[in-house]
C-alpha cells in the first residue's frame, strides 16, 4: 500500500512538473509574440487594415512540413540572426522561412524567383559580366549607405540591424559574385559549408584566383580583381569594430570607373587595328 502511495506521489510530481513546464512555455511563446509586434498585427488584422490574405501566422509544424524539418539541402542563405530555408506550403506556395538563432517568431516571405540567386547560380542563358557583377555590388552599396547615413531621416527596412552587421551581410553577397558560389553550401549530409571563411583562407594562403570565378578572370583586371577582394577580406572581420563602414561604396565606384576606363580603352585599340588592317586590304 505504501509503495502505492510513493508511485501515484512520484507520477503526480512528474505530471506537475510537465504541466507547469507547458504554461512557461506557453507563457514565453506569448511573450516573444508580444516583443515581435504580435499585438500590433493582431489588431491591424482586426481592423481591417492590412490584406487579410497576405498575412498569415503559421504554426511551428507547419513550417517544419514547409522545410521538410529545417532540412539544410532547403538552406538559402545565413546570416548573423539566422537561416533562411526554402519552403513549399500545403498549397503548392513556396516561400522562404527565416529561422533565428534565439526562441522568437520565425518570419515567412514569399519567395520571389529570378533574383541575383538564380542568376549566379541557376541555368541563365545570360550569364553575368564582371562589369555587371561591379555595379550590382556597387548600387547596394550605394543603396545602404544611403539608409544608414546619407538620408536626413532614418530609414528603418527589413533584415537589417546595424551599419557593420550591413557591411559583412554586404561583403558576403561580394564575395558571391566574385566566386559564382553558393554562401552556403551542403559538403555532407548534415554539414554545410560556409563560403566567407573558405575565401578568407584562400587569401591568407595565396590561392585567391583558385575560387575567382573563371568569368571574372577572364573579363576583369587582376589588379582590381584583387582590390575588391582585399575589400572583401577587411568587410568579413568577425570582429565588428574592426569593419569599415558602408563608405565602401566609394571604392567600389572608383573601381568601376578604372574598369570602364580599360574596358573604353582596349575597344578604342581593337578599333585602331581594325582601322590598319582595313587599310593594308
Amino acid at each position: 500500500m505504501a509503495s502505492r502511495i510513493v508511485l501515484f506521489s512520484v507520477n503526480g510530481l512528474w505530471w506537475l512538473h510537465k504541466l507547469i513546464r507547458k504554461k512557461m512555455a506557453m507563457k514565453r511563446k506569448e511573450k516573444f509574440f508580444k516583443q515581435n509586434g504580435g499585438l500590433l498585427l493582431e489588431q491591424r488584422l482586426s481592423s481591417g487594415e492590412v490584406n487579410v490574405d497576405k498575412i498569415k501566422l503559421f504554426s511551428l509544424k507547419d513550417l517544419e512540413k514547409a522545410t521538410n524539418y529545417f532540412n539544410i539541402t532547403r538552406v538559402l542563405g545565413k546570416a548573423g540572426q539566422g537561416t533562411v530555408y526554402k519552403g513549399m506550403l500545403v498549397d503548392g506556395k513556396i516561400v522562404a522561412v527565416k529561422k533565428f538563432k534565439t526562441e522568437i517568431p520565425l518570419i515567412v516571405y514569399e519567395f520571389i524567383p529570378n533574383g541575383l540567386y538564380e542568376y549566379l547560380h541557376g541555368q541563365n542563358e545570360l550569364p553575368m559580366t564582371w562589369d555587371m557583377r561591379l555595379r550590382i555590388a556597387s548600387e547596394v552599396a550605394g543603396a545602404l549607405f544611403f539608409l544608414h547615413s546619407a538620408a536626413s531621416q532614418p530609414i528603418y527596412h527589413r533584415d537589417v540591424n546595424s551599419r557593420k552587421s550591413d557591411v559583412y551581410s554586404f561583403e558576403v553577397v561580394l564575395v558571391e559574385l566574385l566566386t559564382g558560389q553558393k554562401p552556403i553550401s551542403s559538403v555532407k549530409e548534415q554539414e554545410l559549408k560556409s563560403l566567407a571563411p573558405y575565401f578568407l583562407l584562400c587569401m591568407a594562403e595565396n590561392r585567391l584566383f583558385d575560387i575567382i570565378d573563371e568569368r571574372v578572370i577572364q573579363e576583369g583586371e587582376k589588379e582590381n580583381i584583387i582590390v575588391v577582394s582585399n575589400l572583401a577580406r577587411r568587410c568579413l572581420q568577425l570582429n565588428g569594430k574592426k569593419r569599415p563602414t558602408m563608405k565602401v561604396t566609394l571604392e567600389l565606384e572608383s573601381i568601376q570607373k578604372l574598369e570602364k576606363q580599360s574596358n573604353a580603352q582596349e575597344h578604342h585599340e581593337e578599333l585602331e587595328l581594325a582601322g590598319i588592317e582595313d587599310s593594308q586590304i
